[in-house]
C-alpha cells in the first residue's frame, strides 16, 4: 500500500496521524508526507523566520519514522486556496499513486488547516481511501468514525514529536496531552492506544 499523509505544518503529521504512518512501516507500506509550509512564523517572535529549523526537524522526525517527506515552504497562514494548490497536490498523487490518504479534518480554527484539507479532498479525489485526522484546533464537532490501534507505537510517535524542540513549549505539543488523546482515543475503541479519524471516503478492497 502506498500512503501519502498531508499536513499544514512541519509537526502536523507527527502530532496527529504518527501512530497510523508508523504502523503502516512496520507492515511494508511506503509513506510519503507532504507538509506545505516551513511553519516559519512558529517561534514566540514572529518576526523571525523559523522556516530553516522547522524543516530540518521534519526531516529528523520523518527519520525516526522512516518516511519520505517533501516540504513545501509556503509561509504559514498564506497557503494559497485554489487551482495553484490542487493542481501541485495532483502531481504528487499521479506520480506517488497512494492507495490512502491522511488529511487534516476541514472544520478546524486554522485556515491552514481547512485549505490544506479542502485542496487536499480535490486533489486526491480519485484516490479510494480518505482519512481525517483531528488537530488541537479541530472543532469539537470532530467526531471519530475510524479507529486505529497505535499501542505498540506510541513510544516511537512520542519520540517523534518530541523532535520538534523549537516548538517545545507549545501547548499543541504537550506530549502529556498527545498521548492522553490517543489514550482516550484507545478508551474508545476498545485498546491501549489509538488515533481517531473521520472517514471521507473508504473504499474497500
Amino acid at each position: 500500500m502506498n500512503v501519502l499523509a498531508i499536513g499544514a505544518h512541519p509537526d502536523d503529521l507527527e502530532i496527529c496521524c504518527g501512530g497510523a504512518l508508523l504502523k503502516h512501516r512496520a507492515t511494508g507500506d511506503r509513506v510519503l508526507g507532504l507538509v506545505l509550509t516551513g511553519g516559519g512564523r512558529g517561534g514566540e517572535d514572529i518576526t523571525s523566520d523559523l522556516s530553516e529549523v522547522r524543516c530540518k526537524e521534519a526531516e529528523d522526525a520523518a527519520k525516526v519514522m522512516d518516511i519520505e517527506l517533501m516540504c513545501w515552504g509556503y509561509q504559514d497562514t498564506e497557503i494559497p486556496e485554489g487551482f495553484e494548490l490542487i493542481q501541485k497536490i495532483e502531481e504528487v498523487v499521479k506520480e506517488f499513486k497512494p492507495d490512502r490518504v491522511y488529511l487534516p479534518y476541514n472544520m478546524d480554527t486554522h485556515q491552514d488547516h481547512r485549505i490544506t484539507s479542502n485542496a487536499g479532498k480535490s486533489a486526491c479525489r480519485k484516490v479510494k481511501q480518505i482519512l481525517e485526522y483531528e488537530e488541537p484546533s479541530s472543532y469539537n464537532s470532530f467526531n471519530a468514525t475510524y479507529w486505529i490501534d497505535i499501542s505498540n507505537h506510541i513510544e516511537k510517535k512520542k519520540e517523534a514529536i518530541a523532535v520538534h524542540a523549537s516548538q517545545g513549549q507549545k501547548e499543541i505539543l504537550k506530549i502529556k496531552s498527545i498521548e492522553g488523546l490517543n489514550l482516550y482515543r484507545g478508551y474508545q475503541s476498545g485498546v491501549e492506544y489509538a488515533e481517531g479519524y473521520v472517514t471521507f471516503k473508504f473504499l474497500g478492497s
